[in-house]
C-alpha cells in the first residue's frame, strides 16, 4: 500500500512514509490528559507544538532525497508496458500509458505486486518497469520535500499539517532485512511441526499441505512443495485499479515443477536481500492457516487473521469509508495495502496511538498517515515492534513491507495468514491476494522488512 492515497493525503506530491523518529520523539506528549483528550489529538495538531528548532535539527541531521531515474523510458520498459496495457484491458481497467498520470503508475505498481500470476519473462518487465516508476515518483517527492526544507530554510515555522507531510515523505532509515530461506531449519521444522495437526503431521507436515486457499470465492490451491505457485485470482474484474505497488513477486524456488501461468518465478533465492541468517525461531501457522498465540500477548493473531480471510477481496468501507469517500465515493479506487492490514491487525487487538510523538489511528476525519500508507506503517511499527530477521520467524498475524528498488521508500504492505514448512503465505490487497507466497516478493528482488506483532503492544 505504498505511498499512496497520496493524491489526496498531499495534494499532489506523493506521500510514502510515516513520521521521523527525531520529531516523533520531540512532538507533543500527552500526558496527564484524560483518554477522551486524547482520542481527540491528531497528528497533525501535535506537530502544531513541535518545537521550530526541531525544524532546525532535521536540515542540520542532512535531509535526504531518493534516487531519480536518468534518460527516456528504455525499451524494455516499453514492452512492459504493452503487458500492462494487455492486462488492464483484460480487468476492464480504463487507464492509457502516461507516466505523469498518478492513476496509471498505481496500476503499474498493482500488476507488479501480483507477479506470481505472470510468466516469467512477463514478471521481469513488470519488475522492472515498477521499479522505473517509483524512481519517476521520486522526482515529484524530491520536489515537495525541497519545497518544505526551503521554508524552514527561510525561518518560516512549518504548520502541523506540512510537518506531518514532510515526515511521510522522508526515506525510512533502514531496519534489518528478513533473511531469506529455502525452507527452516531442522530446529524450526521441529518447532513447525509441534504446531501442526496430528493428521497433518502424518499426511501433510512434509509436503506442504494442501491447504493454500485462493480465488475470489476462497477456493483451495494446493501448497505441496516449497515451489509450486499459488493460484488464486486477485480481485473482482471491475475494479483493481489501485496500486503503487508490487509487493507479491513470484516466489518458488525450489522445484518449478508448477507451470501455471502464475509462473513459478525461478529462483536464485540470492535475491534475499536479507541479513542474518540466524536459523530459526517459532514459526506460528499451521497447515490450516493457525497460529500460536502467546497467553501473555494482548495481540490475537487469529482474529487478526480471520479478518483478513473475510475482506481479502471486498472493501469494508462502512466502518473504514475515509478512503472511499475522499476519492469520490468509490468502491476500491485506491491503492488499499496499508489500509487493510491495519484493520486486520486492529481486529487483533494492535492498540491505536496518539500520543508519544508517533502515531497509528483510524479517523473519519482523517486517519494518521500510518494507518494507510506502507512508508509511515513502516516507521511507526519500526518504534513499537520486533523485527523479524529469519523468513521462518513469521507468524501467522506477523506484518511485512516491501521496498521494491531498494531506495529507503516502503511501497507495499500485507499480512501473514499462513504458515508451511515450505512457504510463508500473505494476504494483500491491491491486488487482492489470499495466502499468496512471500518467497515471491524475495525472488523478485525487493528488500522485505516483517514485524512480530506480539510485541506491538508492549506486553
Amino acid at each position: 500500500m505504498k505511498k499512496y492515497i497520496l493524491s489526496f493525503f498531499l495534494a499532489g506530491a506523493l506521500v510514502l512514509a510515516g513520521c521521523s523518529q527525531e520529531s516523533q520523539e520531540n512532538a507533543s506528549k500527552n500526558e496527564g490528559t484524560s483518554e477522551k483528550e486524547k482520542a481527540q489529538v491528531t497528528e497533525e495538531s501535535a506537530y502544531e507544538k513541535v518545537d521550530p528548532e526541531e525544524d532546525k535539527k532535521l536540515l542540520n541531521s542532512k535531509v535526504i532525497y531518493y534516487e531519480t531515474p536518468k534518460g527516456q523510458t528504455p525499451e524494455v520498459h516499453k514492452e512492459a508496458e504493452k503487458v500492462v496495457a494487455e492486462i488492464a484491458k483484460k480487468k476492464k481497467v480504463n487507464v492509457k500509458p502516461n507516466l505523469n498520470d498518478a492513476r496509471y503508475r498505481d496500476f503499474i505498481y498493482s500488476v507488479a505486486s501480483d507477479v506470481e500470476s505472470l510468466g516469467e519473462d512477463q514478471r521481469k518487465k513488470v519488475t522492472e518497469l515498477a521499479k522505473f516508476v517509483d524512481k519517476h515518483e521520486n522526482k515529484l517527492k524530491n520536489k515537495r520535500i525541497q519545497e518544505l526544507t526551503a521554508k524552514i530554510k527561510a525561518g518560516q515555522k512549518l504548520t502541523g499539517k506540512e510537518r506531518a507531510e514532510l515526515d511521510s515523505l522522508l526515506p525510512i532509515k533502514f531496519g534489518n532485512k528478513i533473511n531469506y530461506q529455502k525452507q527452516p531449519t531442522k530446529e524450526q521444522l521441529d518447532k513447525i511441526s509441534d504446531k501442526l495437526p496430528h493428521e497433518a503431521k502424518n499426511q501433510g507436515a512434509r509436503t506442504g499441505g494442501n491447504d493454500n486457499q485462493g480465488t475470489r470465492t476462497g477456493g483451495n490451491n494446493q501448497d505441496t512443495q516449497p515451489n509450486e505457485d499459488n493460484d488464486q485470482d486477485t480481485r473482482p474484474d471491475e475494479g483493481d485499479n489501485q496500486g503503487t505497488n508490487p509487493d507479491q513477486n513470484n516466489n518458488d524456488n525450489t522445484n518449478n515443477d508448477n507451470n501455471n501461468s502464475n509462473d513459478n518465478n525461478n529462483n536464485d533465492n540470492n535475491n534475499n536481500n536479507g541479513n542474518n541468517n540466524q536459523g530459526g525461531n517459532n514459526v506460528a501457522g499451521n497447515l490450516i492457516g493457525g497460529g500460536n498465540q502467546q497467553q501473555n500477548s494482548s495481540y490475537d493473531p487469529i482474529k487478526a487473521r480471520d479478518y483478513a480471510y473475510k475482506w481479502w477481496n471486498k472493501r469494508n468501507n462502512e466502518q473504514y469509508g475515509y478512503y472511499s469517500r475522499v476519492m469520490g465515493g468509490c468502491y476500491d479506487c485506491w491503492y488499499d495495502c496499508t489500509n487493510f492490514v491495519s484493520q486486520a491487525i486492529k481486529e487483533g487487538g494492535i492498540k491505536e496511538q496518539r500520543t508519544g510523538g508517533t502515531y497509528w489511528y483510524y479517523s473519519d476525519e482523517k486517519p494518521s498517515y500510518s494507518w494507510g500508507v506502507a512508508n509511515s506503517f513502516y516507521k511507526h511499527f519500526k518504534t513499537r515492534a520486533k523485527e523479524v530477521r529469519n523468513l521462518f520467524d513469521l507468524e501467522v498475524g506477523d506484518v511485512v513491507n516491501a521496498d521494491f528498488d531498494h531506495d529507503g521508500d516502503i511501497e507495499h504492505a500485507a499480512i501473514v495468514t499462513k504458515v508451511t514448512p515450505y512457504e510463508v503465505y500473505i494476504t494483500q490487497h491491491t491486488y487482492d491476494r489470499k495466502d499468496a507466497k512471500l518467497s515471491a516478493w524475495f525472488n523478485a528482488g525487493y528488500n522485505v522488512y516483517g514485524w512480530k506483532m506480539k510485541t506491538a503492544n508492549g506486553d
